[in-house]
């Protein structure tokens, strides 16, 4: 189960309600304010609904962890370059740490491009655009006590786990 508390409706100009319907795993959201709930415009049903039991998720995101607890941490840009490479220095290094084949090919000033070294060109690649900014302050996640459930400040950090697991 993950805790969302959203902040905006970034999901590619997709409604809140659509994006929380389309997730295979049980989500609640949390809303701090009233200004919260109004922006999710109805999503009320799609809040209470789950999508399915959370036992696979545990087991889903055991691997992810260890990579999460060193990749939630800042990452800012100012729409021109990165003012803060503390996530893609942890990404770094823990590629290079866990000897990869992955390694960045390719940096400019808003993004680093990775790709499998020694492997043979194929007919046809896969990208995987992974966002690396955050946009809190406070970088936290735990697991609740005896359950399959995370709470956290996940923006952006979640995936960019997932892309290096």
């Amino acid at each position: 189960m993950i805790h969302l508390v959203p902040w905006c409706l970034e999901d590619e100009n997709e409604p809140y309600s659509d994006a929380l319907a389309a997730l295979r795993h049980r989500t609640i959201t949390h809303c701090p304010a009233l200004a919260d709930l109004l922006d999710l415009k109805g999503a009320l049903p799609a809040l209470s609904e789950f999508t399915s039991p959370t036992p696979e998720f545990a087991a889903t995101m055991a691997p992810i962890l260890p990579i999460l607890d060193r990749v939630n941490v800042a990452s800012t840009d100012d729409g021109r370059q990165f003012l803060d490479t503390t996530r893609l220095d942890a990404i770094e290094r823990r590629l290079r740490e866990a000897q990869s084949p992955w390694t960045c090919v390719a940096s400019g000033l808003l993004f680093r491009l990775y790709g499998r070294s020694g492997s043979p060109p194929i007919e046809h690649s896969v990208l995987i655009s992974s966002h690396a900014d955050s946009s809190y302050e406070t970088h936290f996640h735990r697991r609740l006590a005896d359950s399959a459930e995370f709470v956290g400040t996940f923006d952006n950090s979640i995936t960019n786990a997932a892309v290096v697991d």
